[in-house]
């Protein structure tokens, strides 16, 4: 059987991209001519598209750059984007097939198998790739469009991927945390993302995991401190008691890096029923009602009729009109933030919605047959 080992002998003895093109086609690997020190393909329909052996000579014609369909090669790639995932590439399953280029080395990870393709993005763009179905992989000899060529640095067979998704995931959150861990919020940071992974079903090692090398990259001279941080979180959840995590960071990442961690677990609305348990003061009762202003708002749109006779809310994705104060919109809003209604912070939250409708809702007329 053909490897990428034989890959690279055939590269250096004939030392072109219709060589190397060949014989990943050998191995049965569906190629696609890709434009020199680009990564664009130029051929309409690219995904169905079918080279034999005997176009070899007409299709890739120097200088050009050579791709591999991923999904119809049952194939994936990992691409490590960010230098912020780089420390945590380890996490990554075993895999004999990998290559790069100079200015991002081991950036590519080839795995057997056709998957589901994600990208993994946060407030400074996309830190890590599952490149597979509807893909294509821009593969050694060619030539990056920072003029640095593509290499193999491990030519054998591609591992066989087993916990690929989950080892992206943690790559990709410990890549969001990794900027932020500074003193004077790391401790905060440690407690955060504990409690927030430990109430999504992780288990204590892969949070202790996380937590210690995210700390350790990080240049913490604290470790120690941030396993009692993980421990003691463990304590409290076992304890019953209420712990902090999504909404904390929110305050110490942004709610963008918040969201996206939150979404990535299950975990993306947590913070309103979290800050909604704890509301007792008028600021904390303020920001409750700002962030689900927020989200109703990007929801859909708040109406009302002539002289304010009605205030309402119109949601766009269900398509569906509700009554503000109506039993129905109460329901909406439990289903949405997974606040009771008979909530005391429920009366404040639905003042002000009532308020933000008089000033800001688009007036409209409303016909009943």
């Amino acid at each position: 059987m053909t490897t990428p080992s034989s890959i690279k002998t055939k590269q250096a003895s004939f030392g072109n991209v219709a060589a190397a093109a060949k014989s990943y086609l050998d191995l049965n690997w569906k190629v696609i001519p890709v434009k020199y020190k680009s990564k664009e393909c130029h051929i309409k329909g690219w995904q169905s598209h079918t080279i034999e052996a005997n176009d070899m000579p007409v299709t890739f014609i120097e200088p050009s750059n050579v791709g591999v369909l991923l999904g119809a090669s049952k194939l994936t790639d990992v691409d490590v984007d960010s230098p912020f995932a780089v420390p945590f590439i380890s996490w990554l399953p075993p895999t004999a097939a990998r290559w790069g280029r100079k200015g991002n080395p081991n950036s590519h990870h080839l795995y057997a198998g056709e998957r589901k393709s994600h990208s993994y993005k946060n407030s400074s763009g996309v830190i890590i790739e599952i490149r597979s179905h509807g893909c294509y992989a821009v593969m050694p000899p060619s030539i990056h469009p920072d003029n640095e060529a593509y290499v193999w640095e491990l030519d054998g067979e591609p591992g066989a991927g087993g916990g690929l998704e989950d080892a992206c995931k943690k790559i990709f959150i410990a890549a969001t945390l990794l900027p932020f861990w500074k003193k004077g919020v790391r401790h905060e940071l440690a407690l955060g993302i504990a409690a927030l992974l430990l109430n999504s079903g992780w288990v204590k090692e892969d949070v202790m995991d996380l937590v210690v090398t995210v700390a350790k990259t990080a240049g913490d001279d604290e470790i120690e401190d941030r396993k009692t941080a993980v421990d003691t979180t463990v304590d409290n959840l076992h304890a019953g008691m209420p712990v902090a995590g999504y909404s904390k960071l929110v305050d110490m990442l942004g709610e963008q890096n918040a969201r996206a961690i939150g979404k990535l677990i299950g975990k993306e609305e947590s913070v309103l029923n979290e800050l909604a348990s704890k509301a007792t003061s008028s600021k904390a009762k303020r920001h409750v009602a700002q962030k689900i202003l927020e989200d109703l708002t990007s929801r859909g749109v708040f109406l009302k009729t002539a002289q304010a006779a009605e205030l309402m809310f119109f949601n766009s994705s269900e398509r569906e009109l509700y009554t503000l104060g109506s039993a129905e919109f109460r329901a909406l809003c439990g289903e949405l933030y997974g606040i009771n209604g008979k909530e005391p912070v429920w009366a404040y939250i639905e003042e002000q919605l009532l308020q933000h409708c008089l000033r800001k809702g688009q007036l409209t007329e409303l016909f009943r047959f």
